[in-house]
């Protein structure tokens, strides 16, 4: 199983959904922090956002939520199926463009 942790830059939050892969969210700039945002809360959980710093118990939780619990569970489902309208997406983008 993946899990990305990432700073939660644009390109990096396409990358996760592209793969089906949650995401722990640590922003520090710019627009990371709505970039997190969206990841934790506007489309209903696709990962968790680390708001109380870096250490090693915050982490630990959160890892074990994402791997061991309900709520990874529910996550890695709501992220596959954003996985998969990116895929269709591209099909009927390529069918546009005649490739």
């Amino acid at each position: 199983m993946l899990i990305v942790k990432k700073l939660s830059g644009w390109n990096s939050t396409l990358e996760s959904i592209c793969e089906g892969v949650p995401m722990i969210c640590s922003p520090c700039f710019v627009d990371q922090p709505i970039n997190a945002r969206y990841v934790s809360d506007v489309w209903k959980l696709i990962g968790l956002l680390l708001e109380d710093g870096f250490d090693k118990m915050t982490i630990e939780i959160t890892i074990k939520k994402i791997m061991l619990g309900k709520e990874g569970d529910e996550m890695r489902e709501r992220v596959g199926r954003l996985k998969e309208k990116w895929d269709l997406s591209l099909v009927k983008l390529a069918l546009l463009v005649g490739h």
